[in-house]
């Protein structure tokens, strides 16, 4: 699924939500009212056993037979009202469950619009340092990370090279050869780690789709790794959006990361060239 699908997926179950829960509203006001119009004739009815003396004195078997009629629709009645009673108790427990989701669609829908603000702002240069910055921006704001590490693959895909982040006391290597410690496996496998000891540590690679050829099928191409050590403290653990806003941001970052060397790379070589031009003029 791709990332527009995924927005447009989530925005679709949140209407879907407001859907359900309208409906459980309008089904709760009328069985409240229909309660309501069973209590009057509950009310009704005890009035009339209470006032049976009023009548005009019917036979004994008569009465008694008003009396067994009286009671058995008072029970019918006390027996509806139970069951429309627990209706509507279930109807707002299913209430506070819609709310409950549709509050978390309103967090999920806030993150990812969010997410795609930043990703404009991760676009918008093409210099290393600043990207890697926003990069560590949207991490610490969207993500809740306190410490942190982002890192590329140097030039001959042989080790990782630590570009930012937030490590506190926490030592960090400079270059990581791919294949040690865990963003070198990460790296390597171009597989996801998640710690089970550990529910702040995880470690994600940077990936974007290449092709050779414009027919040729698209390859995945290690860009860099982001490491997550330590979530903030009001976090406790990574949450279900959390996975998803990682999984966003690492394309975006691989793509971000990727455009800024290459046009570093051309920069380089520009004026290089444009060196060598210089001094073919002055020595003719």
């Amino acid at each position: 699924m791709s990332k527009g699908e995924s927005l447009l997926t989530i925005f679709s179950k949140g209407q879907e939500f407001l859907t359900e829960l309208k409906k459980s509203d309008q089904l709760a006001k009328e069985i409240m009212t229909e309660n309501a119009e069973l209590k009057l004739q509950v009310i009704g009815l005890q009035t009339q056993l209470a006032n049976k003396n009023n009548f005009v004195e019917p036979s004994k078997l008569e009465e008694e037979n008003r009396q067994l009629k009286l009671e058995e629709e008072n029970q019918q009645l006390q027996q509806n009202i139970r069951r429309l009673e627990r209706h509507s108790s279930s109807i707002e427990a299913e209430k506070r469950i819609f709310i409950q989701r549709y509050i978390e669609i309103e967090k999920q829908n806030e993150a990812l619009t969010n997410l795609y603000v930043a990703s404009y702002q991760l676009h918008s240069t093409l210099e290393s340092q600043k990207v890697v910055n926003t990069i560590g921006e949207i991490i610490i704001n969207l993500i809740g990370a306190e410490e942190f590490a982002i890192f590329t693959l140097n030039d001959d895909a042989t080790e990782l090279i630590f570009m930012g982040g937030e490590l506190g006391n926490r030592y960090s290597k400079k270059r990581i050869p791919i294949g040690k410690d865990i963003e070198g496996q990460v790296a390597l496998n171009k597989m996801p780690y998640r710690s089970a000891e550990d529910n702040n540590l995880i470690s994600i690679p940077l990936e974007i789709s290449l092709a050779a050829k414009p027919d040729a099928e698209p390859v995945n191409e290690l860009v860099g790794v982001i490491s997550i050590y330590k979530l903030l403290a009001h976090k406790k653990n990574f949450t279900v959006l959390d996975y998803e806003l990682l999984n966003l941001l690492a394309g975006h970052a691989a793509t971000a990361l990727l455009s800024a060397r290459l046009y570093q790379g051309t920069e380089r070589k520009l004026r290089t060239i444009e060196g060598f031009m210089s001094l073919l003029r002055h020595s003719s």
